[in-house]
């Protein structure tokens, strides 16, 4: 997302920009105005008030389009090649669907062999949703050797193959499945998570902590503490290292300093505090997976209630009656 306003051409696939990410929206808009720009879209029919403003080319919502982009057959395939710094992007709309796989394989691969990727210039993004993602990451914090993905997980407590789920802050899952598990939530604002859970470790927000976020552009930044967790409440970090000391697996962590250096050694990116930090490109792993025939659709996503602490704002709910809920009337009665 770093080239934006020097890109000339952008393929968007399955991401509702002005409502996944206002301001690369805007950015993109910018770039747009001034000319010798053009865009692509590939994804659900998007409603007027979430569509693009500034001139599109759609391309409708069949995951063929890819296929035939991939293979030189489509008229935007030259205009990839044709553009000097290209770009796509890849929303989650795209990536949560059966066929997530096959879209970030095949995507990958064609940015592989194509300018998308060149050593001076890396085109290909992934819009994230979740704010703590892209620092996860960069962290490693992903399925390791022989481990499950999240969809997996929920499939295995939900027969009973797994007794206990541990849910760290995790408030966007199909909760029907965890109804035969043992469910420890972490967490604040007692969200969705802590309304299943057998046992509630109460966590601190982010104003009630020091902590390190990575922005969309893989930029870290650090928050400094501004009031004190309430009541039973602690910071994360020190919630995990307490827990694994009473299961007899001492942490080496005694300060948030300690945690820190183990991120550094995990990645060196964590050191550059507020620095893009240009991280080599990795081909995609072929998993052979195919592609679903089945239409893109948009995601139903509430702008104004993202996560748990806007879930329980006042201000946020009184957002969703005067703004989101007269225009969703509005399409129902004008179609």
């Amino acid at each position: 997302f770093n080239g934006i306003e020097e890109s000339d051409f952008c393929l968007v696939i399955g991401a509702n920009l002005r409502i996944d990410a206002p301001l690369v929206h805007a950015r993109l808009r910018k770039r747009a105005l001034l000319g010798g720009f053009d865009l692509a879209y590939v994804g659900g029919k998007l409603p007027s008030h979430r569509d693009f403003t500034f001139p599109v080319d759609y391309l409708g919502d069949n995951p063929n389009t890819i296929k035939d982009i991939i293979a030189g057959k489509h008229p935007v395939s030259s205009k990839i090649l044709n553009a000097k710094n290209r770009m796509i992007i890849l929303g989650m709309d795209a990536l949560t669907r059966s066929d997530g796989h096959a879209l970030i394989e095949s995507l990958g691969a064609y940015a592989s062999a194509t300018p998308i990727i060149q050593n001076d210039w890396n085109g290909f993004n992934i819009l994230h949703k979740a704010a703590g993602r892209v620092g996860g990451l960069d962290i490693g914090f992903v399925p390791q050797k022989d481990g499950k993905s999240t969809l997996d997980i929920l499939n295995a407590a939900s027969t009973g193959e797994i007794k206990v789920v541990y849910l760290l802050g995790a408030d966007e899952i199909d909760f029907d499945l965890l109804k035969k598990a043992f469910v420890i939530y972490q967490g604040h604002h007692g969200d969705r998570g802590a309304h299943v859970a057998d046992v509630v470790l109460p966590g601190a927000t982010f104003i009630e902590k020091n902590a390190t976020y990575v922005n969309m552009e893989g930029r870290v930044q650090q928050t400094i503490q501004g009031l004190q967790p309430p009541g039973e409440a602690k910071e994360d970090w020190r919630i995990v290292a307490a827990l694994a000391e009473s299961l007899g697996q001492t942490l080496p962590y005694n300060t948030l300093d300690d945690v820190r250096k183990r991120m550094i050694k995990e990645n060196v990116i964590f050191e550059r505090l507020d620095e893009i930090s240009k991280m080599p490109w990795r081909p995609m792993p072929n998993l052979k997976s195919t592609l679903s025939s089945e239409s893109f659709k948009p995601a139903s996503w509430s702008f104004y209630m993202t996560d748990p602490i806007s879930r329980h704002s006042p201000t946020m709910a009184k957002c969703i009656q005067e703004i989101d809920e007269p225009i969703r009337q509005r399409e129902i009665a004008y179609g």
